[in-house]
């Protein structure tokens, strides 16, 4: 008899940590099910009006130079054969990036060059154009996904760029992206000059062209 309560009790036992096990295997599962839940909305399978409500930002102003397009290189060839000169890339990272074109003429036309900056800045467009269309601009990985989510996520977007308005708009049009932006404010705009970034002037401009409070 000591021999069957024992084993009673032991089997007792044995159902009852299974049943722990049972209700945390259970709510394991729920946390998994509550984990996929969150992917399925960032996977964009939730609506966008939802999305919306709980999605803290309404506008995202992006640069175009490195971060839709890794294009830093391209401008550096490009400056290259349109004045005929060497631009090491180092030199180009620390003396160019974030400059307007302008200001980088200025800087890295020869003395002998005769052309006014106004004619190489036409011929460099040119040039810049059959790049584009060669396939020589390369794009940031994932960007049309990014683009995709925020617009069903209800964020308007806009670009705020020291280059040129030609150059972002041909770029984006050659991707098919210039439909997810509303406007862009770019560095040859005649509003931004003697303000162009690092001047904080063009995200503000460019809030108030989408009427949001840059605060």
């Amino acid at each position: 008899q000591d021999q069957i309560r024992l084993q009673n009790q032991l089997n007792l036992r044995s159902a009852n940590m299974f049943e722990q096990r049972s209700e945390a295997h259970q709510r394991r599962e729920r946390q998994i099910q509550s984990c996929s839940a969150t992917q399925e909305q960032c996977s964009g399978l939730v609506s966008a009006e939802h999305m919306a409500l709980h999605y803290p930002y309404k506008v995202c102003l992006f640069d175009f130079d490195g971060t839709i397009a890794q294009s830093e290189e391209l401008h550096r060839r490009n400056f290259e054969r349109t004045l005929k000169i060497v631009i090491p890339p180092e030199v180009w990272d620390s003396e160019c990036v974030g400059k307007t074109e302008r200001e980088n003429l200025e800087r890295l036309m020869q003395p002998d060059d005769a052309r006014s900056i106004d004619i190489v800045i036409a011929e460099r467009g040119q040039l810049l154009s059959t790049m584009i269309d060669d396939g020589e601009l390369v794009f940031t990985v994932g960007i049309r996904e990014m683009l995709d989510k925020f617009k069903r996520w209800g964020v308007r977007n806009a670009v705020v760029s020291s280059n040129g308005r030609t150059f972002i708009q041909k770029a984006l049009e050659k991707a098919d992206l210039a439909k997810y932006f509303e406007l862009l404010v770019c560095g040859d705009d005649s509003v931004v000059q003697g303000r162009a970034k690092p001047d904080p002037f063009p995200y503000l401009h460019a809030a108030e062209l989408l009427s949001v409070d840059s605060k």
